[in-house]
């Protein structure tokens, strides 16, 4: 099994930011989505065996 933890130290844990400024105001939450995207996803599969950790503003989740 694959596991990923990824930190992100400026991403949001509240629902306070525009879907419009997901890179920007959002403290880079469009880079968390694509390692969660690179982590399960193959050229035409999934993959099944992976977990992946997020870690936002030192809360685990």
């Amino acid at each position: 099994m694959r596991q990923f933890i990824v930190i992100g130290h400026d991403a949001p844990t509240t629902p306070d930011f525009s879907l419009d400024d997901i890179a920007g105001g959002a403290g880079r939450l469009d880079v968390l989505c694509r390692c969660v995207n690179s982590a399960f996803f193959l050229s035409h599969d999934i993959r099944e065996d992976v977990r992946v950790h997020l870690v936002l503003g030192n809360e685990y989740t």
